[in-house]
């Protein structure tokens, strides 16, 4: 019971952060990989660093 609310939670969260994308489309296409990546990897530390 728990895992399926947290597996919920985790595709209800996606598909907002997907929705948000999706709405703001216009400003997304001018999103570069190289600058989603930099701003991921500045967000915090990680266990991996993502590299393209």
């Amino acid at each position: 019971m728990v895992k399926n609310r947290l597996r919920n939670r985790m595709d209800d969260d996606f598909l907002s952060d997907s929705l948000v994308l999706y709405i703001e489309k216009d400003i997304a296409k001018d999103f570069s990989l190289d600058s989603v990546l930099d701003d991921f990897n500045d967000a915090g530390k990680r266990r991996v660093q993502l590299k393209h």
